[in-house]
């Protein structure tokens, strides 16, 4: 696998040789056509992926079983972080929506990377959590971007969701 093709993702792009040879050491690339799954919502897949060309449509299903899009993905992004994190089956699908690259790193093999103090693990480790903690960032934001069109009436369902998710986060 070539390594500097993983260091054009920004979220390795500080990584050493040695730290990427280290973490990737049993990754494969996956090639997917259009159409095909990643992983379907529900599956306990495991896996981390790492886009390197392609894009994947994310999809998740209503109370209802009806599918909604939540993103457009492209190269350069990190999918199935969290349900590696949190031990859990996909949360979502993630269909290719033309040829897609991908390199896939098995999360039972970083577990045991991390457990056994690998650099490269630890340095991903560290990564998504900024990673996390931006996006989380970014979610405050919208949710006051939102909260601001309701012009300070009564509290929105908007408002009642982020203090809900908040909540679940122990400061």
């Amino acid at each position: 696998m070539d390594l500097s093709v993983l260091r054009t993702l920004s979220l390795l792009s500080d990584f050493s040789d040695m730290e990427l040879a280290d973490l990737f050491a049993n990754a494969a690339e996956q090639r997917f056509t259009p159409g095909s799954f990643l992983c379907r919502e529900g599956d306990q897949n495991g896996h981390l992926y790492f886009l390197l060309s392609g894009a994947v449509e994310v999809t998740k299903k209503d109370a209802n079983g009806r599918a909604h899009v939540l993103a457009h993905l492209s190269s350069g992004t990190l999918l199935g972080e969290l349900s590696w994190i949190m031990g859990t089956p996909c949360g979502a699908s993630l269909e290719a929506r033309q040829e897609t690259l991908a390199v896939r790193l098995d999360g039972a093999t970083l577990t045991h990377q991390l457990q056994d103090r690998s650099p490269g693990a630890f340095k991903l480790g560290l990564s998504l959590l900024k990673l996390l903690a931006s996006r989380l960032m970014r979610m405050n934001d919208q949710f006051l971007v939102l909260q601001t069109k309701t012009n300070g009436h009564k509290k929105s369902e908007i408002e009642r969701l982020r203090e809900r998710i908040l909540n679940d986060w122990s400061f």
